[in-house]
């Protein structure tokens, strides 16, 4: 079973659970905790399959003392199930909507100076019980909330409203840390570190099937990308430029997909993924400027990910890509007339290669094969006629000649000479 599955495991037993109890998830920043958890009370919440009917989430974040918790928590409250226990999207209805059933009460409570303080702990004594409570962003907590209030808040919620509360955070980025470890096993019941795998990560963040998903989950997973949001980022980047793109060949389809993914990368996770300054070398750049001076530790690493991945500098098409994703700004006429370009390019090289090909027959064997080479050699380059050099076509009739095969030396002339035929120079 994967990490993010063994998580994924214990908080369903967590929201299944009819016992008030505290759960500490912690991870690094944008790893998909939240992500996860609202995923997960969503999923149960319409399968019937939670212990309490009602749930509240509030971030910390922006959020500067202990009443503005309470009355976030008591605001935020919304109902889970209906009179007969089932869930609310049975009743067509969205759960947990954006609609917060309480605004229209809570609008008219005063919100200055001490008001604040009464109205929000008579509002969250009244309707604070029995519930979920989801507290977000303790890493990110406004200066003046102290980490033993947020604790003691909890430890109150369970002991004495019966709510089961889940904890979420960043315990390494925590101000405060040897605060929280002194009160930890006295407040957190359990706790689970949320640390996917790429793998994981990909599995959760990318939901389709299709070609260009795939291509997408490989692409992160060969980076090592385990962000759950910088993935999804990713994909939307790909989807954004995918129209643009639709009668293209399948070549720059996939180049697209492969640029955008390592760029979008370097945007989104910046201390982790080269910088987008690095691509505008190519290798042998690179090589050049180390040997006047040594690469940083920081420019090897950055290397062997590009070179593992394949991506070793930007043509124009990438230079495109780039300037939309560091800019925000997609210049559609921009990006299709460079795709455009560049699929010219592409087939162009393929079918260089494919007439170079065709001489195989003749440079990689010793057998008696003249027929077999005055074919592959014809084939090659009438398939390819558009992109025969004159330079070619002199030395391919040469050497049909000298194997006796004027007839085919012949025949290739005449099939070139076709007006329909466009034969390119060197």
């Amino acid at each position: 079973m994967s990490s993010i599955n063994a998580v994924t495991v214990e908080i369903e037993k967590f929201l299944r659970s009819k016992e008030p109890q505290v759960l500490c998830i912690t991870g690094d920043w944008g790893v998909g905790k939240t992500y996860t958890w609202n995923d997960l009370i969503k999923t149960a919440a319409e399968n019937g399959e939670l212990g309490k009917g009602k749930y509240s989430y509030v971030s910390l974040f922006g959020l500067n003392s202990l009443a503005e918790v309470k009355f976030a928590i008591a605001e935020n409250l919304q109902i889970l199930f209906s009179d007969d226990l089932k869930p609310v999207a049975d009743a067509k209805n969205a759960v947990l909507s954006s609609i917060k059933y309480l605004k229209g009460f809570v609008s008219v409570i005063p919100y200055v100076g001490k008001a604040i303080s009464d109205s929000s702990n008579l509002l969250f004594s009244s309707i604070v019980n029995d519930q979920i409570v989801c507290i977000d962003d303790l890493d990110r907590r406004g200066a003046s909330i102290r980490i033993e209030d947020v604790l003691g808040l909890i430890t109150s919620l369970r002991d004495e409203r019966q709510c089961s509360v889940v904890l979420l955070l960043n315990e390494e980025q925590l101000e405060g840390k040897e605060i929280f470890d002194r009160h930890f096993e006295k407040v957190i019941d359990s706790r689970l570190v949320f640390a996917p795998t790429a793998a994981d990560a990909v599995q959760h963040a990318i939901k389709g099937t299709d070609d260009v998903s795939k291509q997408i989950g490989q692409n992160c997973i060969l980076l090592g990308i385990s962000n759950i949001r910088v993935i999804k980022k990713i994909e939307r980047l790909v989807r954004s430029v995918e129209p643009l793109i639709a009668d293209r060949s399948n070549a720059i389809k996939e180049q697209t997909i492969h640029s955008l993914t390592i760029l979008g990368w370097s945007k989104y996770q910046p201390g982790l993924a080269p910088p987008f300054d690095f691509y505008a070398d190519n290798p042998y750049e690179r090589i050049m400027k180390s040997d006047k001076k040594e690469m940083s530790d920081e420019e090897v690493s950055w290397s062997a990910i590009t070179d593992r991945y394949k991506f070793e500098y930007l043509d124009d098409y990438d230079a495109k890509l780039l300037e939309y994703v560091r800019d925000g700004i997609p210049d559609h006429d921009a990006i299709k007339e460079a795709a455009e370009h560049q699929d010219a390019e592409v087939t162009k090289r393929e079918a260089h290669d494919a007439i170079k090909n065709g001489f195989n027959p003749f440079h990689g064997s010793f057998a008696d094969n003249i027929d077999e080479v005055a074919q592959s050699i014809r084939q090659a380059l009438e398939t390819h006629h558009k992109y025969v050099s004159l330079g070619t076509l002199h030395a391919s009739v040469l050497m049909l000649k000298s194997m006796d095969r004027n007839e085919d030396a012949l025949a290739l002339i005449k099939f070139l000479d076709k007006p329909r035929c466009i034969v390119l120079g060197t």
